[in-house]
């Protein structure tokens, strides 16, 4: 048995969370099925109920303040690991979710070092090149129920930016310390030596595919009119006024042409009067936040999935667009070209160009929906040989064993 301490596995370790929050989830169920030897002990601050065997969780409570609680996060696991032993029953620790270099960083890395334990760090992902004004107004506009949450936020607007710098140190010397670094692309990859990490240490695995292959449903296309779906938190980084512009502009030319609008956000307004303006603008549905099993009816009865969003790491929602054999188009966000450079069959627009992603859907929309439809057997192809939870989670075992061993010859060479 190989006894695996991860910490922290998101603040929700859960097969439900979504986008970046359940990759850990996925990757560690994954491993599990291909290294039936290894054994997870998970420390997050909330955990649901598991049935598997092969993990343990340890929840050791929601934070108080979002601020505060964040840049707290590592010292509360270190001392709920130290207050258990769990390091004393430990042969690997992997710090899972770091997101960005230079933001987080791990107490547990040292007290590994301590122990001679091998440490991992990753998922890693890039981050945004760009935020809009309603991300940046989201935090400052939540609730301030308490005297404590105003004061917790005070200060930590008034103290980021001076712990900032010792906070990306310490990231920095949470990710130089580790045997092995996960990046989810190339670009993160290239972040991270110039942040110190040597090269060879590090391994660029994508996220898997958040549904397996043989769970993903049956497509179900049988309408003349060529769908158009696109998922999201309805924000200004996510352009999806693009979308509904590209395609209520074709609707208008008589082109049988509809678009699904999956999410909620600060945008839904200014979408809705958009859609009430525009000609054609009645071929735009709007459906607020789905459940999985709803989202996943949309994207299977849909045939393009597209997106403008100005900023991505990465994609999920593409991802599991292309499993679905969608046809896909997105503005060349990074998260875009990285999917692109992986070998997925995106169709890349101009940041912003509308009028280029009016001209793809039109050129598709001249299409029957079934040649549509057949050509979308690209994505699936490429979700099963490069985002298939086994072929990730066989990646994911390889650095674990690659760590152990560097490990191993580290202390031997010592002694």
């Amino acid at each position: 048995m190989v006894r695996v301490l991860l910490a922290p596995a998101a603040r929700r370790f859960s097969s439900i969370v979504g986008s970046e929050n359940g990759w850990m989830y996925d990757i560690v169920t994954g491993m599990i099925e291909l290294c039936p030897e290894l054994y997870f002990t998970c420390v997050a601050e909330t955990a649901d109920a598991l049935t598997c065997n092969h993990i343990e969780h340890y929840a050791i409570g929601r934070r108080r303040s979002e601020e505060i609680g964040g840049a707290a996060l590592p010292l509360r696991i270190a001392t709920a690991t130290r207050r258990l032993g769990l390091l004393d029953r430990t042969d690997l620790v992997h710090h899972g979710l770091p997101f960005m270099p230079g933001r987080t960083y791990s107490v547990l890395a040292f007290q590994a070092a301590r122990r001679n334990l091998p440490f991992v760090v990753g998922p890693i992902q890039s981050p945004l090149a760009f935020y809009g004004s309603d991300e940046a107004s989201v935090r400052a506009d939540m609730p301030q129920r308490t005297l404590a949450q105003v004061g917790s936020r005070t200060i930590a607007r008034i103290a980021w930016p001076v712990i900032s710098t010792a906070v990306s140190r310490l990231s920095d010397a949470t990710l130089c310390s580790a045997q092995r670094v996960v990046a989810i692309d190339e670009p993160t990859r290239r972040l991270l030596i110039a942040r110190g990490v040597l090269p060879e240490r590090i391994r660029v695995i994508p996220p898997p595919l958040r549904m397996a292959a043989d769970k993903l449903p049956l497509r179900n296309v049988d309408s003349d009119t060529v769908r158009v779906v696109t998922v999201g938190y309805l924000i200004e980084r996510k352009a999806v006024n693009e979308v509904v512009t590209a395609v209520a502009h074709l609707a208008a030319a008589g082109i049988p042409v509809a678009l699904d609008v999956v999410g909620d956000g600060p945008e839904l307004p200014a979408l809705r009067r958009l859609v009430g303006a525009l000609p054609g603008g009645q071929s735009v549905r709007f459906h607020g936040w789905l459940e999985r099993d709803a989202l996943m009816n949309v994207l299977s009865s849909a045939h393009v999935y597209a997106t403008m969003s100005r900023a991505e790491s990465w994609g999920q929602a593409m991802v599991e667009a292309m499993a679905l054999g969608l046809e896909t188009v997105s503005a060349a966000n990074d998260g875009a070209c990285s999917l692109v450079a992986t070998g997925a069959p995106v169709r890349l627009v101009g940041i912003g160009a509308v009028a280029e992603l009016e001209a793809v859907l039109r050129e598709w929309c001249s299409q029957t929906p079934a040649l549509i439809e057949s050509a979308g057997a690209a994505g699936i192809g490429w979700a099963n040989s490069t985002v298939a939870s086994p072929v990730v989670a066989r990646q994911w075992c390889d650095v674990y064993r690659q760590a152990a061993e560097e490990n191993a010859q580290a202390l031997s060479i010592q002694g």
